[in-house]
């Protein structure tokens, strides 16, 4: 579980891993659906980041007002696609919970 404060805009890190291994993101554009608790999506467009390919590594960075502590907690889960259209979601089970504390 990820647990922020509400109001959070600094960039936010992960590593995109597949059976325990950082996918190598070379090549791939990477999204993020972000649903708070009622199932309304949170519009990330434009706001993930490969900052690694090699290692997996994206950042996703809020806008103010994004992630709210009336609306969590969130379900978050990175859509990887690559040149092919091919698609794999991290994490491939349940979406990740964001919860969101009040500041």
């Amino acid at each position: 579980m990820v647990e922020i404060v509400e109001g959070w805009t600094s960039p936010m890190p992960f590593t995109l891993k597949g059976n325990g291994t950082p996918i190598d993101l070379s090549g791939m554009t990477v999204t993020l659906s972000l649903k708070d608790r009622r199932g309304a999506s949170v519009d990330t467009a434009g706001k993930v980041t490969v900052t690694s390919a090699i290692d997996g590594e994206v950042t996703f960075s809020p806008a103010v007002g994004d992630l709210r502590a009336g609306s969590s907690p969130y379900a978050a889960r990175f859509q990887v696609t690559d040149s092919n259209s091919k698609v794999l979601f991290v994490p491939n089970a349940e979406a990740d919970a964001w919860k969101v504390r009040p500041a």
